[in-house]
């Protein structure tokens, strides 16, 4: 007898005739995309017991790491990989932790993908959106603390079984757009704001900001 464990079920036993004591995985499909390791598909299975769909395995995983969530910060090393479940020294923004999220629904045999939402006036989010004003440049970005000190360039997201999730802040919904508003209004309250930059360009540091904030757009 073995002990199977997987996404579909929890922790079941099966003759499996006289294959020795090794342990079997049950998974939403052919696992890719990361090493397979016995621990990470301990965790991975673990977190994904009793999913049926792969929105099912999608929402399971961003629980986990809500729950056992992978450090959050800028140093000292940045990693989007098994490491971040180490804990420091290895540390990961939203956009590793949201590579980090497709790594581990690959591992499952479901399938994501990361992408950047970027503050927006419309539904396009994601590429940056800027405008000229007074001659200048200027481009918008979120104020996640809202004190005008402007340096949260994106949100890192994650695209998986036509469902939309960001790590952290642990956001999640049903279309790009509607994502972009839980980062702001709708949820976790980030203001928009319409800054200058160094050197002109969208990822350089802001030197000045517009009065006033952007208002999120209403989604199809």
């Amino acid at each position: 007898m073995v002990q199977f464990y997987g996404v579909t079920s929890g922790p079941y036993e099966k003759d499996v005739g006289i294959s020795g004591p090794h342990k079997v995985y049950v998974t939403y499909g052919t696992p890719a995309g990361s090493v397979v390791t016995e621990e990470r598909m301990n965790w991975a299975c673990g977190k994904a017991t009793g999913a049926i769909t792969a929105k099912d395995v999608a929402d399971k995983i961003h629980v986990a790491l809500n729950a056992d969530p992978p450090i959050d910060g800028h140093d000292p090393i940045q990693t989007d990989n098994w490491l971040l479940l180490s804990g420091s020294p290895y540390q990961g923004e939203c956009d590793e932790q949201a590579r980090f999220m497709v790594k581990a629904l690959q591992l499952l045999g479901s399938t994501g993908s990361s992408y950047l939402t970027y503050a927006s006036r419309d539904s396009i989010v994601t590429s940056p959106e800027s405008k000229v004003q007074a001659r200048k440049t200027w481009w918008l970005k979120f104020d996640f603390d809202n004190n005008g000190s402007v340096d949260n360039n994106f949100e890192g997201s994650v695209s998986s079984a036509g469902h939309y999730y960001a790590v952290w802040p642990s956001l999640h919904a049903g279309s790009e757009c509607l994502l972009l508003r839980q980062i702001g209004p709708d949820n976790y309250g980030a203001t928009q704001r319409w800054v200058r930059t160094k050197y002109g360009g969208f990822g350089d540091e802001t030197v000045e900001h517009l009065p006033g904030t952007e208002a999120y757009p209403t989604c199809p």
